[in-house]
């Protein structure tokens, strides 16, 4: 199917789903947990655009209306819900989505294939203070000084104390609109989702998390288990574990894993030889050489990015934390040739790669929280609340300045001194006789608990000591993974396998020893530009209609091809699932892509030789560079190309649209345009 046949199908199917005519509001009921019983009443509306655009399926959105403190009469706060309907329903239990990482929006275009995958509705809910949920505890004076931050050493003295203020200024702000900054914790979250449970009607249900909202599905667990008959938990953060000490301890032992995994893989080893070395050269050589790195991002001012040792070490933390759903430079695959390039001193080649991922990443993100891309949209509020409320009055920061070591290293400047040491001192909020919810959860609830190998966030012996308590666990590693790894077709396959019975037999795992990593060993493949030589301008150099990138561009992109590009991205396990979704047949596709006058287009030749129209969009060149433009979905989708001997080649570079039809936006990318060069129609 076509992206405009796709996305037109995605509207009327959300546009026509998404209001209170189809289905019957329940009743208000009573808060059931808490303290203070108080109505919690549940109403539809429409869905918003960035739903409605990834979403693909029968889908209704609305909202869930709670007291903010259930302890006390006073403000409500309202929590967005998002419904998808399998397209035949085997199961009668939802699937409860407790959330994608404190702080950050969910991930609904990816997340929304689950409910065809499992035959279940799946429901997912804005936690309080994020997203579309009210109010919103995002932090505008924070994202203000985010140039600042990126010019400067991530210890840098004035520049913390600007990073304080900017936090005390947002608490202050909210304060003094009324918002109760010590009401946004753990059991709050938990309490929130048994309100949408009991307004909705439903009896049991099986509860999903992803990354550090574990926290709110463990809490769930400890509240009441009566109605829950299982719990999925993707790369969990446990109670008991600060995650301020654990970025210390993990950061560095999760890239000695990756490094011992290069070292003993042929490819990888005969690329990098001194695999083992790698990390120790390229600290040492950033902090005895930063460099400066101009970047600008998308919407943003240009700034010149202070790449030293310590933003090296939170930007390898941040790799290892997205599973290369942003492409291929996001995975633990990547990580050695970001190492050598940064020893070697060409990490500046990649200032195009590197612009999304660093420049684009919230305030004090990156390295800290595992989702900060823009499409996250991370409410960093809700993030210091849960962090001051639930964690830190339990934990002595000290012990995460002494395991970093010697002052002055970059595990010292990134993570010993990090701004969440001391980010409660800004962002006070009231702890007086809460629930203990660092505490070890007990419970015989059958619990799936998948992570992988190179988490740094969620160490194998650190979650197998927090779940302890789980009586029913089920743990499962992936010996390629990183931070979220049931994207994987094998993790896909075992959710599903044991889902359905509760239990996994050997047989059902099987698929982990065939798992591999696809090393990347080259920064070209990363988007390296080796040289400062441009692509000429459109219209400019010998010959305008062989320079430029103007004009109509034809390309015969057959299985293999595309396959390869998958491969080369990063996405080589989706082939299949991109062949079905787009309806590519064993002749594979033929392209048409047109660049002229400020608009984009890409045409695909249908069986019955006519030209086809799938996507028009905006575009800019700058340079080597375009920018696809794309109001519809709501994305960008920038490009590196090159022409030569009448023909272009094109090298995706960032997207912010993460997911489209339920696939990565950048293996759309890739298959499309990096399978083949495009020869200029004549």
């Amino acid at each position: 199917m076509t992206r405009v046949a796709a996305l037109a199908l995605t509207l009327v199917i959300v546009l026509g789903g998404c209001t209170a005519a189809d289905t019957e509001t329940p009743e208000p009921t009573a808060s059931t947990l808490g303290g203070t019983a108080s109505a919690a009443a549940f109403a539809e509306t429409d869905c918003p655009a960035d739903v409605a655009s990834v979403v693909v399926g029968e889908v209704t959105c609305g909202f869930l209306t709670v007291p903010e403190d259930r302890a006390a009469a006073g403000n409500d706060v309202r929590l967005f819900v998002a419904r998808i309907e399998p397209p035949e329903v085997l199961h009668e239990d939802p699937m409860f989505v407790a959330g994608t990482d404190l702080a950050s929006l969910p991930n609904y275009g990816g997340i929304a294939p689950l409910a065809q995958r499992v035959g279940r509705e799946v429901i997912l809910m804005d936690t309080r203070g994020v997203g579309h949920s009210e109010p919103s505890l995002a932090c505008p004076e924070v994202d203000e000084i985010r140039a600042t931050t990126l010019a400067t050493a991530t210890d840098d003295v004035q520049t913390r104390t600007t990073f304080l203020d900017a936090v005390a200024a947002c608490h202050e702000r909210l304060t003094a609109d009324g918002v109760d900054l010590s009401a946004y914790h753990l059991t709050a979250m938990a309490a929130d989702a048994e309100d949408l449970r009991t307004a909705l009607g439903i009896e049991e249900w099986n509860v999903v998390s992803y990354g550090t909202a574990s926290r709110i599905a463990l809490e769930m667990m400890r509240q009441g288990t009566d109605h829950v008959r299982s719990v999925l938990l993707d790369s969990p953060e446990v109670p008991g574990a600060d995650p301020r000490l654990l970025a210390v301890e993990s950061t560095r032992e999760s890239l000695a894993t990756v490094l011992a995994a290069c070292a003993s893989d042929n490819t990888c080893a005969d690329a990098f030889p001194d695999a083992d070395m790698l990390l120790d050269k390229a600290l040492t050589a950033l902090g005895d050489d930063p460099v400066t790195v101009a970047m600008t991002a998308t919407g943003q001012e240009p700034v010149d990015v202070l790449v030293d040792d310590a933003l090296l070490l939170r930007l390898l933390r941040g790799m290892l934390s997205d599973g290369g759903s942003s492409g291929s430079f996001m995975r633990a695959a990547s990580v050695p040739a970001i190492l050598d390039g940064a020893a070697s001193g060409r990490l500046d080649q990649l200032a195009d790669t590197l612009t999304t991922v660093v420049a684009g990443s919230p305030t004090y993100c990156l390295g800290y929280l595992p989702k900060c891309l823009p499409q996250h949209r991370a409410s960093m509020g809700t993030a210091w609340s849960v962090l001051c409320h639930d964690i830190a009055p339990r934990h002595d920061a000290a012990e995460t300045t002494s395991a970093a070591g010697t002052e002055g290293t970059a595990l010292a400047a990134a993570y010993g001194n990090s701004p969440y040491v001391d980010v409660c001192d800004a962002w006070p909020v009231t702890v007086e006789d809460a629930a203990d919810v660092d505490a070890p959860v007990q419970s015989d609830i059958p619990v799936l608990t998948m992570v992988g190998a190179f988490t740094p966030y969620s160490p194998e012996a650190v979650v197998r000591d927090g779940l302890a308590g789980l009586s029913g666990l089920t743990l499962v590693v992936d010996p390629t993974g990183g931070h979220n790894v049931v994207g994987s077709d094998c993790l896909v396959s075992i959710r599903g396998a044991w889902l359905d019975d509760l239990d996994l037999s050997a047989e059902e795992q099987d698929c982990l020893a065939g798992q591999t990593t696809d090393w990347t060993t080259d920064l070209a493949e990363l988007g390296a530009v080796p040289s400062p030589t441009k692509a000429p301008d459109p219209g400019t150099g010998t010959g305008a209609s062989d320079a430029g990138l103007e004009g109509v561009w034809e390309a015969d992109l057959s299985r293999t091809e595309i396959r390869r590009a998958l491969a080369e991205g990063g996405f080589d396990g989706l082939a299949e699932r991109f062949f079905a979704s787009e309806e590519i047949g064993a002749e594979g596709v033929r392209t048409r892509t047109t660049f002229e006058d400020g608009q984009f287009s890409q045409a695909y030749l249908g069986s019955d030789g006519v030209w086809q129209v799938g996507w028009e969009a905006a575009m800019t060149v700058t340079g080597d560079r375009v920018e696809i433009v794309d109001d519809a979905a709501g994305s960008t989708d920038t490009l590196r190309w090159t022409v030569a001997d009448g023909r272009v080649r094109f090298r995706p570079v960032a997207t912010t649209l993460p997911v489209y039809n339920g696939l990565p936006q950048m293996a759309y990318l890739w298959a499309y345009f990096a399978a083949d060069a495009h020869q200029r129609a004549g």
